[in-house]
């Protein structure tokens, strides 16, 4: 009887410390918001690794006043994160706590708006500038939490917070840079994450005046602070390495949107997107809204079945020994391919910005994005599957094969297994004791 108690305790334990460890793991999203005169070219970007435990990241398509697309999970009404057609971009982080503790608020939310997901495609599909996407969360969001929003208005941000209470504050993000994480920023407060964003962009401004795009995938949305160092990327061939940092092992989603340029009413926005398990070993591919009009504006690449989590899942099962332990020579060799498709991929938009003001209008610099981000995203794609660096080499063939998908061993399953195995335990330790 003694023993069985004890495992009775000791199981009860196990189910505590894997939901603790879950809960963990959806807290840790982390992000940036840069407008203005830190940016270069004076734009606006907005940044998020999105560590929720949910596959098959997608973007789906929203139709308001404005065309727009946002992050989901395969569900038609997800949205965590997007960007529409006038160049307004959009992200939200967790709540980091119950209520806004310094007792000060500027508004009370009369939370109207009818879910998290419709939070964020409301503001997507009606509003344009950041003063009125803002203070409509403020005094109508539902979901507790903080959003980051950026506009095609160069120099203007906003940090929104709102709290179970409904009380919500509105943090104008003006010519600055700000580092985001699940922790309240208008009450200044900082957690590991943030100052991992501040150290990692401090340190940049150091070597250089402002924040580039290409920056915040490498620096940020790549960071996986290996345990023998500070750097954002594994060091040495030999052995292996655990994450931390801003991208760990549970890590689905990352996005970097850059706006903040009015010209041609924003078309000349446009976001990288990485996606799979993990986005440290993504390339991030380009995405942009002006040229939307319907779901069939996305290649299907992106959208069909689980999009391109598959492909990042067959890097995943070979450079990981465990979860979040990886092998330094493989994610290596998986570098040595990716980064070069990186460049490639912001080499293309840095040169088309230096070319397309000379457009004589609005149509003519949104067929322009439309084939900068078509075109590149299939080259970048195949470059990726074939493991090929030498991405100028690249002929695409009308119809891309890719390989089967493969099956992975993933962590969540690995914890819903564990929990399961434990109830069946105790399950049957009851029905033991009660038939004696």
């Amino acid at each position: 009887m003694k023993l069985i108690k004890q495992l009775l305790i000791f199981s009860v334990l196990l189910i505590v410390l894997l939901v603790s460890t879950t809960i963990v793991v959806a807290d840790g999203c982390s992000g940036l918001i840069a407008t203005g005169t830190c940016v270069k070219d004076e734009r606006s970007i907005i940044v998020k690794n999105r560590h929720l435990n949910e596959n098959n990241q997608i973007p789906i398509f929203g139709q308001g006043t404005y065309n727009y697309w946002g992050i989901g999970d395969g569900v038609n009404s997800f949205c965590r994160m997007g960007l529409n057609e006038k160049g307004l971009a959009i992200a939200n982080f967790n709540k980091p706590r119950d209520e806004l503790m310094n007792g000060s608020w500027e508004f009370t939310s009369d939370h109207s708006s009818t879910s998290e997901d419709n939070d964020i495609q409301w503001v997507l599909g009606e509003y344009s500038t950041v003063k009125e996407a803002a203070l409509w969360l403020a005094q109508h969001a539902f979901f507790p939490c903080q959003w980051i929003i950026i506009s095609q208005n160069s120099g203007v941000g906003a940090v929104v917070a709102m709290d179970s209470n409904y009380h919500s504050n509105i943090s104008w993000i003006n010519n600055t840079w700000a580092a985001i994480g699940n922790v309240w920023y208008c009450e200044q407060q900082n957690s590991i994450n943030t100052q991992r964003i501040e150290y990692l962009i401090n340190n940049l401004l150091r070597d250089q005046d402002t924040i580039q795009i290409e920056d915040t995938v490498r620096l940020l949305c790549r960071d996986i602070k290996a345990s023998d160092s500070n750097k954002s990327e594994p060091v040495g061939y030999i052995g292996n390495y655990s994450t931390s940092g801003l991208c760990p092992s549970t890590s689905n989603s990352g996005i970097s949107i850059i706006s903040g340029d009015d010209s041609f009413d924003g078309a000349l926005s446009m976001a990288w997107i990485g996606i799979g398990q993990t986005t440290h070993l993504s390339a991030f591919f380009p995405l942009g809204a002006s040229y939307v009009h319907t779901l069939d504006d996305i290649p299907d690449k992106w959208t069909s079945g689980n999009g391109l989590e598959k492909y990042v899942d067959i890097k995943q099962s070979y450079a990981q020994e465990s979860p979040g332990v990886y092998y330094r020579g493989r994610v290596h060799e998986i570098h040595n391919y990716t980064l070069p498709i990186q460049e490639m991929i912001f080499e293309r938009y840095n040169n088309l910005m230096d070319t397309v003001k000379n457009s004589s209008n609005s149509y003519e610099v949104k067929e322009k994005m439309r084939e900068y981000a078509n075109n590149t995203f299939m080259v970048g794609l195949q470059a990726y599957i074939d493991e090929n660096p030498e991405v100028s080499e690249i002929v695409v063939p009308q119809d891309i094969v890719f390989p089967d998908e493969t099956i992975s061993l993933d962590f969540n399953l690995v914890i819903i297994l564990a929990i399961f195995a434990t109830i069946s335990i105790i399950a049957y330790l009851c029905i033991h004791l009660l038939l004696r």
